[in-house]
């Protein structure tokens, strides 16, 4: 079985990413059947 890496250094690779390159969006799925019961139950939920 090979070497897990620790925590830290998951941790310290996270720091590496510059965040200014990501912008934050809000993305909506609709999932659920294209007829009238199906967008109703989705809607529902």
């Amino acid at each position: 079985m090979p070497d897990e890496e620790k925590l830290s250094s998951y941790l310290n690779k996270s720091k590496l990413i510059s965040n200014s390159n990501y912008e934050k969006k809000i993305r909506i799925a609709i999932l659920g059947g294209f007829t009238l019961n199906g967008l109703e139950e989705t809607m529902r939920v």
